[in-house]
C-alpha cells in the first residue's frame, strides 16, 4: 500500500477511536460525521483580492486557488477564495464588494430587530438560525485517496478579508471610510517575524503618521540614490584613490572632483568627455531640501522652491536638532557656492555626451541600487546621497486586512507567510511551476542564484504589488544577483525628516494661495537659472545688475527679493523664530505661514526648540 495513503488512513482511524470512545451507541457514518465536525471546528474561509498585470482566466485562477489552497489548508487550516482584477477593475470592484458586504450586514442587522420585535409581539417564536458569521459549512468531499477532508464553510461572493490596496491617497482614503483594520497587535505577537523580513524605518515611520500600522508593505524598491561614477584610469592618474583622505570626493562640486574635470578637459579630452550627467538639467546639487507646493498643490521638499536650504546625510528622523532648514535659498551660501560651481562647468563646457570611442570621465545619476551593476568594472561609484522616503512612498501600497473580515489573525497569518516565504511568494508571484514557468539555476561570483523563465504569459502579476519582493526569484533577463543590491537598497533607505507635515499641511494648516505664489515665483526664477551660461550671467542674476547681453531678461535681484517680496517674506518669516511675527491674515487671507506651521510642528515632536534647549 502507498505509504502516504497508509499514513492517512492510520490518522483518520485515530481520529476516529477517539469519537468512538464512548459513544459505542453511534453507528459509523455518525461517528465519522462528529470526527469531521470536531476537526473542522478551526477551519476558515478567507477571500484575497489580488491585482494582476493582465486577466487570469478562471481556468488559471482555478489551478492558483487549489496550488495556494495546498498550502494554507495544511499550514493554517485556511481556504483561500481568490479574486483577480487587472489594475482598471480592481479598486471598483473592491470597494463595491466592501459596500455590498455593508449593505448586507445592515439588512441582516435589520432583520434580526425585526424578528426580535415580531417575537415581543407574540408573531413569531424563534430566532433566526444561522451559523458563525453567517457561513454555512460545504458539504464532506473525499479527497485522491477516498478518505473525507475537513470541511470549510462557505463565504459572500462580496466579502473582502485580504485584499492589495496602492497610493496615499487611497489609503488615507480607507483609513477615514474604516476599511482598513488595525494591525499592530499582531505585528507584535503572532505575526511578530514580519519585522525581521520587512524594512523597519517603512513599518516604524507609517505607524508614526498613521498612528497605527493599516498596510503591510511589500519592500518595494523606492526612493533613489545619487551616485557620482569617477573612471578608474582617470581616478588613478591624478589621485590614485578615492580612499585618499586628504581628498573629499562626496560632491560632484568638491575641490578634488573639480580639479579632475580640469585635467582632463586640458589633457584627456581625445578619450573622454569630461562630464555626464542624466539627471535631465545641470544643477546637480546635493543634499538639499525645499519647502512648498508641488503642481498639485501638494507639499514638496523635492522641487525646487525659493524657501529651503542644504541638509546632512547623518540626519535622521526624529532626533533632536535634525531637520530641515528654512530660509531664503539665495542665502544659504552652500546652496549658491555649489550653483555657482556648476555654472562654472557649464560655462567651460564640462557637461557632455559620451560619442562612440569616447567615455565620460565623471558621470553623475541617479536611480536605484543596482546602478552600479552596469558601470562597476570601470568606474569608482561614490554615492552622494542614499535614498530617502516621504511620506507617500510610506503609504506606496501593502496588503491590508478588512475591517470586516472573518479572522484577522488568520489573514495576518496569510499576510506574514506570503511575506516570509520563499515558496509561497513565488507561487502567488509567478503562478504553478512547470505550468506558468521553469527555474533556472545561475550562478554569480561563485555564488548560486534561482531565476525564473515564463513558459507562457497566462499569469502576469506585478513583482510590487504580490508580496515581499526581495523573497521573489528574478526574471531570467534580469541580473541574477539583482536582488542583494535591492536588499541593500532597502536596508539603507532612510525616512524624510519631514515625514508627518505634509498631514499636518493637507488639514488646512497653511495659507495654499501665498504658498501657490510662492510655487509659481519658484518655477519661475528656476527656469531662468536654467539659461544661465556664464559666472558673469549669475551675478548679475543674482544681484539684479541689467544684463549687458540681454541674455536673461527681468532681473528681480534674488539676493534682495525676499525682502521686497512681502508675501515671500511673510512666508518664511524670521527664518528659525516661527513666533516672533504674527502672519497678517487680514492682508494675506486665512491660514498660517508654512515657516509658523512647520516650526510649530518640529517643537510639537521635540526635533526643536525655539529657546535652543
Amino acid at each position: 500500500m502507498n505509504k502516504r495513503l497508509l499514513c492517512l488512513l492510520l490518522s483518520f482511524l485515530m481520529l476516529f477511536s477517539v469519537v468512538l470512545t464512548g459513544c459505542s451507541e453511534k453507528t459509523d457514518d455518525e461517528a465519522i460525521a462528529d470526527t469531521q465536525k470536531e476537526a473542522a471546528k478551526n477551519t476558515v474561509t478567507l477571500s484575497m483580492y489580488l491585482m494582476s498585470e493582465e486577466p487570469v482566466t478562471e481556468e488559471q485562477a482555478d489551478k492558483m486557488e487549489e496550488a495556494i489552497n495546498k498550502i494554507t489548508k495544511s499550514k493554517f487550516k485556511t481556504r483561500l477564495v481568490l479574486h483577480y482584477y487587472t489594475e482598471e477593475q480592481y479598486y471598483t470592484a473592491l470597494e463595491d464588494a466592501f459596500k455590498k458586504t455593508k449593505d448586507e450586514k445592515a439588512a441582516k442587522k435589520a432583520a434580526e430587530q425585526a424578528l426580535k420585535e415580531a417575537i415581543k409581539r407574540g408573531e413569531a417564536t424563534a430566532a433566526l438560525t444561522t451559523t458563525v458569521d453567517g457561513t454555512t459549512a460545504e458539504p464532506t468531499v473525499l479527497n485522491e485517496y477516498g478518505i473525507p477532508e475537513l470541511a470549510y464553510p462557505t463565504i459572500s461572493e462580496n466579502q473582502v478579508d485580504i485584499f492589495y490596496v496602492g497610493g496615499y491617497d487611497r489609503i488615507m482614503d480607507y483609513i477615514d471610510k474604516n476599511y482598513l483594520a488595525e494591525l499592530d497587535e499582531a505585528l507584535s505577537s503572532s505575526s511578530k517575524t514580519l519585522t525581521k523580513y520587512l524594512a523597519s524605518e517603512t513599518l516604524n515611520r507609517s505607524k508614526t503618521v498613521a498612528n497605527a500600522t493599516y498596510v503591510i508593505p511589500t519592500n518595494e524598491v523606492l526612493g533613489e540614490y545619487t551616485y557620482m561614477l569617477i573612471h578608474k584610469d582617470v581616478l588613478e592618474e591624478y589621485y590614485h584613490s578615492t580612499n585618499d583622505t586628504s581628498a573629499d570626493f562626496t560632491m560632484l562640486t568638491s575641490e578634488p572632483v573639480k580639479d579632475i574635470l580640469h585635467k582632463v578637459a586640458t589633457y584627456n579630452s581625445d578619450e573622454f568627455v569630461p562630464l555626464y550627467s542624466t539627471t535631465g538639467d545641470h544643477f546637480d546639487i546635493s543634499n538639499v531640501s525645499y519647502i512648498g507646493l508641488d503642481e498639485n498643490g501638494v507639499y514638496d521638499n523635492k522641487t525646487f522652491s525659493l524657501i529651503g536650504g542644504t541638509t546632512f546625510e547623518s540626519y535622521r528622523y526624529g532626533v533632536t536638532n535634525n531637520y530641515y532648514p528654512y530660509q531664503s535659498i539665495f542665502e544659504e551660501r552652500r546652496f549658491k557656492a555649489q550653483v555657482e560651481t556648476l555654472i562654472e562647468y557649464k560655462e567651460k563646457g564640462y557637461y557632455q555626451t559620451p560619442t562612440e570611442g569616447k567615455k565620460f570621465a565623471v558621470g553623475y545619476m541617479k536611480g536605484s541600487v543596482d546602478v552600479p551593476l552596469q558601470y562597476e568594472d570601470e568606474y569608482e561609484i561614490i554615492i552622494v546621497e542614499r535614498p530617502r522616503l516621504s511620506e507617500r512612498d510610506l503609504f506606496h501600497g501593502g496588503f491590508a486586512v478588512s475591517t470586516d473580515t472573518h479572522d484577522s489573525a488568520r489573514a495576518m497569518e496569510v499576510i506574514t507567510y506570503l511575506n516570509t516565504n520563499v515558496e509561497f511568494r513565488n507561487l502567488v508571484l509567478y503562478g504553478v511551476e512547470g505550468e506558468n514557468y521553469n527555474i533556472v539555476e545561475k550562478v554569480v561570483d561563485g555564488k548560486s542564484y534561482k531565476t525564473v523563465e515564463r513558459i507562457n504569459n497566462n499569469y502576469m502579476m506585478d513583482l510590487n504589488k504580490t508580496g515581499n519582493t526581495l523573497l521573489a526569484y528574478p526574471l531570467s533577463s534580469e541580473p541574477a544577483n539583482i536582488r542583494d543590491y535591492q536588499k541593500e537598497h532597502v536596508n539603507y533607505a532612510r525616512a524624510e525628516l519631514d515625514i508627518g507635515f505634509i498631514s499636518v499641511c493637507a488639514e488646512g494648516n497653511l495659507n495654499l494661495e501665498a504658498m501657490e505664489y510662492v510655487r509659481q515665483l519658484s518655477a519661475d526664477v528656476y527656469a531662468k537659472m536654467l539659461e544661465i551660461e556664464t559666472l558673469e550671467e549669475w551675478q548679475y542674476f543674482l544681484k539684479g545688475n541689467s544684463n549687458p547681453d540681454d541674455d536673461i531678461e527681468d532681473y528681480v535681484g534674488f539676493e534682495n527679493l525676499w525682502d521686497k517680496d512681502e508675501i515671500l517674506y511673510t512666508m518664511c518669516l524670521d527664518s528659525y523664530s516661527p513666533m516672533g511675527d504674527v502672519y497678517n491674515s487680514e492682508k494675506f487671507g486665512e491660514g498660517s505661514s508654512i515657516a509658523y506651521v512647520y516650526f510649530t510642528w518640529i517643537e510639537a515632536l521635540g526635533i526643536y526648540s525655539i529657546s535652543g534647549v
